[in-house]
């Protein structure tokens, strides 16, 4: 499906969802900002930005 859309120059991002806590699926999937909860030192980009 990748190699035949108009977005397959792009990266194709691989995610196992069954190994993310679900604690941390908001975070990984979607990313966060610096401070935005405990251990959250510095800005992180999730997995749909990524890939877009």
């Amino acid at each position: 499906i990748h190699l035949a859309s108009r977005r397959r120059k792009g990266p194709f991002i691989a995610i196992n969802c069954a190994a993310i806590p679900k604690d941390l699926q908001e975070s990984e999937l979607f990313g966060h900002k610096k401070g935005a909860f405990t251990g959250a030192h510095q800005d992180k980009k999730g997995y749909f930005e990524v890939a877009d």
